[in-house]
């Protein structure tokens, strides 16, 4: 399983395909900053961010990416070159678009 953390309480624990094509996405949107595609590099290799374990300020950096992905991908907006698509059906499609849902729901509470 995958997960992205916000802290010991607040987790988000999905199939690892899931969390792997969403970290990738967030790598393709990220800003040329070593340290943020550092954290996200390392991320991938261990399918998990847990932000409670980052420095600020690229925590901040890494949850702004995080929710223009969520958006872009909700909306299926093509706007950011996302990749989430290819390879699935219409069924791991809705599937992973549900999960972000849920993952939204996540961020904002």
């Amino acid at each position: 399983m995958g997960i992205i953390s916000f802290s010991t309480e607040r987790w988000w624990i999905k199939a690892n395909w899931v969390v792997r094509l969403l970290l990738a996405d967030m790598l393709i949107v990220s800003p040329n900053e070593p340290r943020i595609r550092e954290v996200l590099n390392e991320a991938i290799a261990v399918n998990h961010l847990g932000f409670e374990s980052i420095e600020e300020p690229t925590t901040a950096h890494l949850k702004k990416i995080l929710e223009e992905v969520i958006a872009a991908t909700l909306q299926e907006s093509q706007s950011l070159g996302l990749k989430w698509k290819e390879g699935l059906d219409e069924n791991h499609q809705a599937q992973y678009k549900e999960a972000l849902q849920e993952l939204s729901g996540i961020i904002s509470s």
